[in-house]
């Protein structure tokens, strides 16, 4: 129930249809929707304190990054937006820390998996049956029961990666649901339109194949497998990097992607002005910042955000907080592979898909560090939390040698 409502389903349509407008008051009633997800959060977290402090101590990078956001209220352009915000990431961090120690990886592909499934599954019945509310005025992209259609592609998205981890699972019941979970996705990622959503999803089948591939073989053989790997990325990459205005035209789709390339020609300069510490979180895209007037003036359009995560984080925290953000995903993309590797039927798959998924669709959007993510804290945090335990009961010569891979 908690993720549910955290996914901002149903509610948010439900407020701004038929006309469209989410005002201030209605903004304020959405908030108060929260208060019984942190209540939950807290009853639950409050007879395993020991379990969550663990859960903080092995994971003091992320933590870190956490109080930072509180702490930047102190420096902030707008300190009470930053404060309200900062509650409400530390709230989403502390369901996420909950899911982290209370349930295993495998238990959480079914817990998010079937959160998501149930999401799209809902939106593609609207679409059916009241395809009014469904789609945008004028619109042909599906929204479903989420306010844009952006947002149900991210959810669709999350869908069909959590249908890929289910695909690896043991259990053939799970596999089956899984394939079910994996035509719904992708059925919500073509109807929503939305071109990252879509690339995340091929990423994602690219991606649970390769590593399994890699997971499924030892010595000699995985690292030739890993550095063919390696090599392929490489190659993509440079291939995006120096020929995607002319892949774009080729696709049809709009070379500045929607306006994002002036919008970031604009914020970019804007970023280097505070470049150590940002200008506090969340506080940057207020009316009371005349940084954004400016941004608005030059691109033409009102931009909620950076439509980038990267850029979002340095105009949040600045090189300090990218900083600790690079830690972050650096140690659980280690971590991850090694226990992928030592047990490839544990669940694992999904938490290095989530953050492979976030890192590539951060490019265009803003989804990592958001106020209400709960779904990349806790594959980070899960990584560190099991990481510790389960390297510390294998032998001697295998604990040498994953520190030495």
């Amino acid at each position: 129930m908690c993720l549910f409502i955290n996914s901002g389903a149903v509610f948010q349509l439900l407020m701004m249809y038929p006309d469209e407008i989410l005002d201030d008051m209605e903004r304020a009633k959405m908030r108060l929707l929260k208060i019984p997800i942190y209540l939950l959060t807290l009853i639950f977290l409050a007879p395993h304190v020991r379990q969550l402090a663990l859960v903080a101590v092995r994971n003091l990078p992320f933590i870190m990054l956490i109080v930072l956001s509180a702490v930047s209220t102190l420096w902030s352009v707008n300190g009470s937006v930053t404060l309200r915000r900062s509650v409400s990431l530390l709230m989403a961090t502390l369901l996420a820390m909950l899911i982290t120690a209370r349930f295993t990886p495998r238990q959480q592909v079914m817990l998010f998996g079937g959160t998501f499934g149930l999401c799209t599954i809902l939106s593609l019945l609207l679409a059916l049956t009241a395809p009014a509310m469904a789609f945008a005025p004028g619109e042909s992209e599906l929204r479903g029961i989420f306010t844009h259609k952006n947002v149900f592609g991210w959810i669709a998205c999350y869908t069909a990666v959590f249908a890929v981890a289910m695909l690896r699972d043991p259990s053939p019941v799970v596999r089956k649901l899984g394939w079910t979970l994996f035509a719904t996705g992708f059925t919500g990622i073509v109807l929503s339109q939305s071109a990252t959503s879509l690339l995340g999803g091929i990423f994602a089948i690219i991606s649970g194949f390769a590593l399994q591939t890699v997971a499924r073989r030892d010595g000699a053989s995985r690292l030739v497998t890993q550095l063919v790997l390696f090599q392929v990325i490489a190659i993509v990459v440079m291939v995006l990097t120096f020929n995607l205005q002319v892949l774009l035209e080729t696709l049809g789709r709009d070379p500045t992607l929607t306006g994002r390339t002036e919008l970031w020609a604009a914020v970019d300069p804007w970023i280097g002005d505070k470049l150590l510490f940002g200008y506090g979180y969340a506080a940057f895209w207020t009316e009371s910042n005349p940084a954004v007037a400016q941004i608005w003036d030059a691109i033409g359009w009102d931009a909620p955000g950076a439509h980038s995560s990267y850029r979002d984080l340095m105009l949040n925290f600045g090189l300090v907080g990218a900083t600790l953000f690079c830690i972050v995903l650096i140690q659980a993309i280690r971590k991850g592979t090694v226990l992928l590797t030592t047990e490839p039927n544990e669940g694992w798959l999904w938490c290095l898909l989530i953050i492979g998924t976030s890192m590539l669709s951060g490019l265009s959007e803003t989804i990592m560090l958001d106020q209400d993510d709960v779904l990349f804290p806790t594959a980070v945090m899960t990584i560190a939390f099991r990481y510790a335990e389960l390297t510390a009961g294998l032998p001697r010569h295998r604990r040498v040698a994953i520190a030495a891979a």
